[in-house]
């Protein structure tokens, strides 16, 4: 009986200290700039600039954007997934996108960002920098997107109905419900912490919205990407690329296609239907 007792407690002990790994570590098991940097160009691109922002006392983002456009040209306010290359990614977003300032800053802790990556700095970093824009680009429409991870600021953004579209890149539903979902075993709703709900802002969000998931993605599924779109009301264009997961869409040559045609979409719609102001 004394030796099944100390087996209970070990396997008790084991489970309380995973659980607390994952309350402490969680920031580190959620975002990984480390990853992003692996993937930064040898050469800095040269159809892309870099821009920094002054977001919070001793917090400096750093972002990148479109060199050769005008001031008024629309704008692409891009939030990339957890383990991004923002500065790959503008850059082959600013060649689909010849005429549009495609746009992103590095979360905190990515790139030259300072600070610590959290979901809530994300968030409020989003809706500063959103102001920024509208005020230093004050005759170029904006709108919005969020690859992955991203779909939560990106959401979030779009619920205030100041963007004149939005693109969703395999979008989910509930960021603590993936964690869920990846540790059933744990109680990932009690410990979770960096909470982004884009289910809960979705039925705010009245601006028309283009999404594309990857037929094969193992990490969102696209039960959950679907569950996202049937919450937003103004869903103008939902494509599945069969036969890619959640990391090979990006790289799959069938988006060079559909991101163009996406937004030129989005561009068409704000013509025939008035957005809020």
């Amino acid at each position: 009986m004394e030796s099944f007792l100390r087996i209970v407690l070990s396997i008790l002990g084991g489970y309380a200290l995973v659980a607390l790994a994952l309350f402490i570590f969680q920031e580190k098991m959620l975002f990984h700039p480390q990853v992003a940097r692996n993937f930064e160009p040898k050469q800095f691109p040269t159809n892309i600039e870099k821009i920094y922002l002054d977001v919070a006392p001793n917090i400096k983002l750093q972002g990148v954007k479109s060199k050769e456009v005008t001031k008024d040209a629309p704008i692409l306010f891009a939030f990339g997934g957890n383990a991004h290359n923002i500065t790959a990614f503008i850059s082959y977003m600013a060649d689909l996108l010849p005429h549009v300032n495609v746009m992103a800053f590095n979360y905190r802790g990515f790139g030259e960002s300072e600070g610590r990556p959290k979901a809530a700095d994300i968030l409020a970093d989003a809706k500063y920098i959103h102001k920024w824009l509208c005020a230093e680009y004050p005759d170029a429409p904006v709108y919005l997107m969020g690859v992955s991870m991203g779909t939560g600021p990106a959401t979030l953004l779009a619920s205030a109905n100041k963007a004149k579209g939005l693109i969703l890149a395999m979008p989910y539903d509930d960021l603590a419900d993936l964690g869920v979902e990846k540790y059933p075993w744990l109680p990932v709703q009690h410990l979770f912490r960096n909470h982004m709900k884009p289910l809960d802002w979705a039925p705010k969000v009245k601006i028309p919205t283009a999404i594309v998931v990857a037929g094969n993605d193992q990490l969102i599924k696209n039960e959950r990407s679907r569950r996202l779109a049937d919450a937003l009301p103004n869903v103008i264009d939902y494509h599945t690329l069969s036969g890619v997961g959640h990391v090979e869409l990006l790289s799959d040559p069938r988006l060079n296609t559909w991101l163009p045609q996406a937004f030129q979409k989005l561009h068409t719609f704000k013509n025939t239907h008035k957005t809020a102001e």
